[in-house]
């Protein structure tokens, strides 16, 4: 996490990593104030309960005060870690990112998630691949007809 937030204050941002329950959502609250201009990212990289609950405080936040917030699905898609694609679909069914920003396995995985029955079907049959948190699927090889129905699905007016 330290890389990141070196990254974000060389960009002239001002980082700050709140996962706690008791005070993630309230820091929320404040980023419209910020030096970043008011955005929030969810990185569901590495999630517990706790964190999960908080990720899903920051994301209501966000909505109500109309801060823009970029949901980073890490992994989502990868057989053998249900719970973060149930958590990110979650984030966004209920909650609608202003950005979702992922590989394209991950977006693949979220469209398989959230579009309509009709769309899922389309996809059924198309397999990527994943090395942890990694695409191993060129992203030239995903219809970006299905990506841009991502966005427009989820993304808030």
């Amino acid at each position: 996490m330290d890389i990141m937030a070196n990254v974000l204050l060389a960009s002239n941002m001002s980082p700050a990593m709140v996962h706690a329950e008791e005070e993630a959502s309230k820091f929320a609250a404040v980023c419209s104030k910020s030096v970043a201009n008011g955005a929030v990212s969810i990185n569901i990289g590495t999630i517990s309960n706790d964190w999960a609950n908080s990720m899903k405080q920051v994301a209501a936040v966000c909505n109500h005060q109309n801060i823009p917030w970029v949901l980073d699905p890490v992994a989502v898609g990868v057989p053998a870690l249900q719970y973060r694609t149930d958590l990110a679909t979650e984030l966004i069914l209920t909650y609608k990112p202003t950005v979702i920003r992922g590989n394209s396995a991950e977006c693949v995985a979220l469209a398989k998630e959230v579009l309509p029955p009709t769309v899922q079907k389309e996809l059924a049959n198309f397999e990527t691949e994943q090395s942890g948190a990694d695409s191993l699927t060129d992203s030239m090889d995903v219809n970006l007809e299905y990506i841009n129905e991502l966005a427009k699905y989820t993304g808030r007016k």
